[in-house]
């Protein structure tokens, strides 16, 4: 379970993630005799979304080129895989969330969009969960035993069930980013670079957040007295 403490170290280790980010395009050039003539590693390309492993602490970037772990100032790129990984989310330890378009290099992964995969071994392998060529989560989070996504196709947050293996179409709208949390799994947030939007009913309506500020990320903070929800 994501408790207060662990959001706020995720924050902490996620700004000095981005610092670590900065030194992609040296840090993961290709290692050994052949370096002088291979090509270097394009980097993470931009980045999609940061999260941290509760397994090791390790913090993970997931970017238009890829997955990388980031350690001491220096990126690993996970597994040799280049697939635009979207909705980047962590669920557990070494169990991630993903979206997206899949690389050319990976054969297991044909569709031009990924609709929701998972991994369960820190990114080394995909498995497709649903909705496969149909959705591009842009936006996943997990709240208790719910789960919701903004698909970018049908300008949706969608709703997931069985771990989502299946899914309910719920509010259509735009926006950028999407926060919950395991205390109150039917209040949904969405940040839309405009504004801030509350959602009610599991993400079946939404509402703006009067003299919110024009948010492009959002992300819910419990407080641990009273359970009681705010949106960051």
């Amino acid at each position: 379970m994501i408790t207060p403490a662990s959001i706020r170290r995720r924050r902490t280790l996620a700004a000095l993630a981005l610092a670590a980010v900065g030194l992609l395009p040296t840090a993961c050039s290709a290692p050994g005799p052949a370096s002088e003539t291979a090509a270097p590693d394009p980097g993470t390309g931009h980045l999609h979304g940061l999260g941290v492993d509760p397994a090791d602490n390790a913090v993970y970037a997931a970017g238009h080129l890829g997955v990388f772990r980031l350690s001491g100032g220096t990126a690993e790129r996970v597994a040799d895989r280049y697939q635009d990984t979207m909705g980047f989310t962590v669920t557990g330890p070494h169990t991630f969330l993903a979206s997206g378009h899949p690389s050319p290099a990976d054969p297991e992964l044909r569709s031009p969009h990924l609709g929701l995969v998972r991994s369960t071994d820190a990114g080394r392998t995909w498995q497709k969960v649903s909705a496969e060529g149909e959705a591009d989560f842009h936006a996943l989070v997990r709240a208790g035993s719910a789960l919701y996504g903004y698909d970018s196709q049908s300008g949706r947050v969608w709703a997931g069930a069985d771990d989502g293996r299946s899914w309910d179409k719920r509010a259509r709208l735009p926006l950028l980013d999407l926060a919950a949390h395991n205390s109150r799994p039917q209040q949904v947030w969405a940040a839309t670079g405009t504004g801030l939007l509350r959602g009610d009913h599991g993400a079946a309506t939404f509402q703006p957040v009067t003299g919110a500020p024009a948010a492009v990320a959002v992300e819910e903070n419990a407080r641990e007295r009273d359970g009681a929800g705010s949106p960051r």
